[in-house]
Formats: structure tokens, sequence, C-alpha cells
């Protein structure tokens, strides 16, 4: 993308002004005046009051610079305007390359001719729910492969199978027949290539390794000790064996509820997940399923593997995967997959972009369409009735996401991603949050003015102006939590009392993008934690005061 705004020097601040009133002890000097020392004098005195308040600024500020660079600019930004203060950001934080090419199936206005040929591409499914769109999208972000992305709305995950007739007819003409996920690759862009079975899925990886075998390379080398193909082979096919039997298709919430007619709000038998979980076990060879590094049988376990961590425990009470859980024994059971998480999350790659977090899956599982409202009637025999969650959204996040883990790797495992990928914040993940809400505010205001609307906020809050300086604040804040040691968002008390005319919407706000940011659909898991954690500090600060 290119910059929006040119080069702008930084404003001063508004309180510098020359109409100050002077001490009247200025014009009376003494033995000086009428002098030529009377005229040097004076205008000294004059400069130093006139501008006093932005010499102790800048003295102020440059002590507290080495530590935050940004800090001057929390202090000015308020006394700048605030259209002002996005173009600021923007020359802060838009990176000078354009990022690839991302096409939302549903706009109007498109074509196949938009596309590169030189370059693969994916049509996915949008939000990241779907696993075999999931497998391709992961490969290539490992590989490092330029390719370009068209996101497609998946109408036919519903709990009882239908689907958006209307909405179907807007796909473009190439999707209305093949399943999703399709992939073209060069030198033959027009040919579509479906990876929406287990077989189709691991012919589309092995298809994707064999035109880009110099980039990170996801097939072991034959004829060594600890990996080879054959063990990738063999992982791979382990995974169709442990897949569940008896549930029904769904690229929303794959392999969990039951298909028999009537129990289909039922999630399967607990003995079915523990079977998967068993088979997973035996067949890592490593830290990874085939050795001591990432291979395409890794692509292939990681997005059920990954959704399993935290919608199991919801579905089963204490059914956790990982050790740290509140059942320390049940989640002994599985060492290897243990370790195969923690290897998991060492991939740049998967843990700054393809991953979801707890919070996303958990809604999943407790949203339209797939569990309805129970206050929605349903006949027995069409659905069934709706089951209890054991674990709560907060729950999830709290016992599941690991985010102190994740706030300590980030800076490194961002850094790693990003130094390839030059159309990414180079700031950190909570920058690239940053960027992303700065790229898209005019669409997150008008939503997040419909959201208030829904929840009840009055027309005091609902004004265009305030909400537009909130989230101005809001990316400011994000954008210098890379800098301040790791992504720390506390503020001072100070600083909060300071920003007390902003504070009120600024939380309103990070409560709207807390409940509505889907990963990985909107942002990379490290971009969303950044992005809670400011929202908890400000609620925090909000509760103490």
């Amino acid at each position: 993308m290119n910059r929006c705004a040119p080069s702008l020097p930084f404003p001063p601040p508004l309180s510098c002004k020359r109409t100050r009133s002077l001490p009247s002890s200025i014009y009376s000097m003494g033995p000086l005046k009428g002098s030529f020392w009377n005229c040097i004098l004076v205008g000294i005195v004059v400069v130093t009051w006139v501008y006093r308040p932005c010499l102790v600024r800048g003295f102020s500020s440059s002590a507290s610079s080495q530590d935050n660079p940004y800090g001057n600019y929390a202090r000015l930004s308020r006394r700048v305007p605030v259209e002002q203060q996005w173009l600021l950001l923007e020359e802060q934080l838009v990176p000078p390359t354009n990022p690839p090419l991302v096409i939302d199936s549903s706009s109007d206005g498109w074509t196949e001719q938009l596309l590169d040929p030189t370059l693969p591409t994916l049509a996915r499914e949008r939000n990241g729910w779907c696993l075999y769109s999931t497998r391709l999208w992961l490969a290539l972000e490992v590989k490092c492969i330029p390719y370009q992305t068209i996101l497609v709305e998946y109408h036919q995950d519903t709990y009882d199978g239908s689907y958006d007739q209307d909405a179907y007819h807007r796909l473009p003409s190439f999707l209305h027949e093949q399943q999703l996920p399709l992939l073209s690759l060069p030198p033959n862009p027009t040919e579509w290539l479906s990876g929406g079975t287990e077989d189709s899925s691991w012919e589309l990886l092995q298809k994707i390794e064999d035109a880009f075998p110099d980039c990170r390379p996801l097939i072991p080398p034959d004829n060594n000790n600890t990996a080879d193909s054959s063990m990738q082979d063999a992982a791979a096919k382990a995974y169709q064996t442990a897949l569940p039997t008896g549930a029904r298709s769904s690229p929303r919430a794959g392999w969990l509820f039951s298909k028999v007619e009537g129990y289909r709000l039922d999630a399967l038998p607990r003995e079915s997940f523990e079977r998967f979980l068993d088979i997973a076990e035996e067949t890592i060879r490593g830290p990874f399923f085939a050795g001591p590094s990432l291979s395409l049988a890794d692509i292939v376990w990681a997005p059920l593997l990954e959704r399993y961590h935290v919608q199991l425990p919801s579905l089963h009470r204490d059914l956790f995967l990982l050790l740290g859980s509140t059942n320390e024994s049940q989640s002994r059971r599985w060492p290897k997959v243990q370790r195969w998480y923690q290897a998991m999350m060492t991939v740049p790659a998967y843990a700054c972009r393809v991953k979801g977090d707890a919070v996303s899956w958990h809604k999943v599982l407790s949203r339209e369409p797939w569990w309805p409202s129970p206050d929605l009637w349903h006949p027995r025999d069409t659905v069934g009735p709706k089951g209890e969650l054991y674990l709560t959204t907060e729950e999830c996040s709290s016992q599941l996401d690991q985010q102190q883990q994740q706030q300590q790797q980030s800076t490194t495992l961002w850094k790693a991603y990003s130094e390839a990928r030059h159309h990414m914040s180079p700031k950190g993940p909570a920058g690239q949050a940053a960027l992303l809400i700065l790229q898209n505010r005019a669409a997150i205001l008008e939503d997040a003015k419909r959201w208030m609307e829904e929840e009840g906020y009055g027309d005091e809050q609902l004004k265009n102006n305030d909400l537009n300086a909130g989230l101005c604040a809001i990316v400011t804040r994000l954008s210098n939590m890379d800098n301040a040691g790791g992504g720390d968002a506390t503020l001072s008390q100070f600083e909060f009392e300071e920003e007390s005319t902003t504070a009120p919407i600024m939380i309103i706000l990070l409560q709207y993008l807390d409940s509505r940011v889907c990963v990985p659909r909107d942002m990379g898991a490290l971009s969303a934690a950044a992005l809670r954690r400011l929202n908890a500090t400000f609620v925090g600060r909000k509760s103490q005061n």
C-alpha cells in the first residue's frame, strides 16, 4: 500500500502563541533602559517567556524519548486536529511496500484480470475456519512464497445445512462448481485445483512443494536417521485414521458434532476425541510429527489440533490437552502433543499470522448459526437441544491462550516473520494491529457505531468526532506498545488522568474491538493479544477510578 499522506513537519503545540501577556517588570529595566544590552536582555526574556511551555516540554520529552521515542507524540496529539493525527500515524505506520493482492469475493467490481498470472492464487474460506483452506494458507506462509488471496464467505456452514442462494450466485463463476479451497499455480493461472478432501488436500500440499522446492522445504530429506519423507507420509496417513467417525461435515466446526438427525448439536463422544489424541501421541517422532523440523505432516495436523486445544475442554469437562490445566492427570496423558504445541509456537508464520486464539475458537461454539440461541425453537428430529459449554470465553482466554509465553516470544517471532515481508509493520505485533485498524478505520467506525447502538449507548457517546478521536488514540497506544518492553501496555495513574477526556470513548471502542475481532480472520494471534491486553489495561484502570 502506498503512503497516503506526504511528509509533514511535526506541528508545534497550539499553546506556543505570541499573544501571551508579559510581566510588567520587563518594561522597567533600571540603568539598562535604552541601552544596547537592554534590547538584548529584553529579547531574551521575551523569547524565554513566550516559549517557556515548549522549552519545558522539550526538556522533559527528551529524557523520556530514550525509553519511548513516541512519548512526545502522545502528549502533543491532544493539541492536534484528529485528521492531522491520522496523517501523522500513516507516516509512521504504513510501510513503503504494497501488500500482496487480497480480493474479497463479495465485493463488486473485481475480475480475474486483476490477478497476476506469475503468482500462485489461493481462494480460501475467509474466516480461517476451514481446515483444508488453513493447510494451504499455512504452507504458503511457512515457505514465504509471494501469493494472492481470494477470500470467500462460506454460506453453506449452518446447523441445518442450508445456505444463502443469493450469496452463492454472487460468487465468481469459477467458484460455483468447485469446493474450497482452490489453488492456481504458475504457469497455469486459469487452472483451479480443488483441495476440499483429505486426498486432494495432500496432493495440493505436495504440488506447492514441487513448484517451490527451494523455498523453506517442507519434505524431510531421505536417508536421515531422525526424519525422512516416509515418516512424513506415515504421519499424514495416521491423521486420516485418527479422525473421529460419525461427525457431520463443517468448515466452521469440523469433527466436533454428531451427524445423526436429532442430535446434530451434540458433541461427539469423549472417547472419539481421546482416540484422536492417542494416535497423535503415538505418531509424533520429535518436537514435530516427522522429527526435528517442520514438515507437511505438521501442516496436515495443525488446524484441527489447534482448535481441539480450545474446543474439547469446552465440550467435555476437563478434557485438557496441555499441562498447566485444571486437570493435570488428564493433560499428562499426551506429553508429545504438549511438546508439539510448544514447537509450533516457534514457527513464525504460524504464530504470527495463521494461528487462531482461544477467544475466537470458543466463539465458534457459542454463536449462531452452529449453536442457535436457546430461545429459538428447533424440533428434536432436526437438530436436538443445545448443550452446555463447560468453559466461558474468559476462562478459555486465561487458561488456554498462554499469553505470557506469547508476549515473551512475540518480539523475536515477529522480527523473523516480518523481515522478509516488507508490507508488515516492522514495529511488532502491536504495531501491526495499529496498522490494520488505521487502514480499515472508516469501516471500523461505521460498524462500531452500529454496535454501540445495539448495546444501548446514548447519543452522547455516538458523536462521530469523539469516536474518530478515540480510535485514533487507540492506534497511537498500540503503535507505542512494541517500544515499551515487550508490549507493556501499563499506564501510570498520571497518564490515565491526563487522557480522561478521551479515555471513556477509548474504553468503549476497545471493548467493541475485543468483542468483534476474529483471529485469524482480522489479524494474527500475537497482534490480537496486544489489542486484548490494551483493552484489559484500560478496563482495569476504569475499575480503579
